[in-house]
């Protein structure tokens, strides 16, 4: 597994997000015709982390997640519901040891302007997180 798909299970099962978005969470883009809300994540890219020797096997890896809704309160709620879920947390999930995850950025954009598929009228927040990890 990879950090990004361990992070998705870990989302998915928080309360407030199962109950909004149920397992509507899709790697890259939204797929045609999706029903709302939903989230969509993508590895934005990783920079790994050495010392003299090399590699030294942890890295720090960007990750987006967007939160798109028809309601821009609904997109909001989930992405509060998503950002208390991850930012600060360190443990691990699946094949992942995070060391710590931390919000880098965050903005409110509608679908067109992030390049998504889908209809006009969708609100979405979207988010990057760096996340410190290596594999278990």
């Amino acid at each position: 597994m990879s950090v990004e798909t361990d992070l998705r299970g870990y989302i998915l099962l928080d309360e407030t997000v199962m109950s909004l978005v149920g397992n509507r969470m899709y790697a890259r883009v939204l797929p045609q015709n999706v029903v709302y809300p939903a989230i969509s994540y993508y590895l934005a890219s990783v920079v790994e982390n050495r010392d003299l020797s090399g590699p030294g096997g942890k890295e720090r890896a960007r990750i987006t997640i967007n939160c798109w809704s028809e309601s821009y309160v609904q997109t909001k709620v989930l992405a509060k519901a998503v950002k208390v879920r991850i930012n600060g947390f360190a443990g691990t999930i699946g094949t992942t040891k995070v060391t710590h995850v931390h919000l880098e950025n965050e903005m409110d954009v509608n679908e067109e302007e992030a390049g998504e598929v889908g209809s006009s009228g969708v609100y979405g927040v979207l988010h990057d997180f760096i996340v410190a990890h290596h594999n278990v």
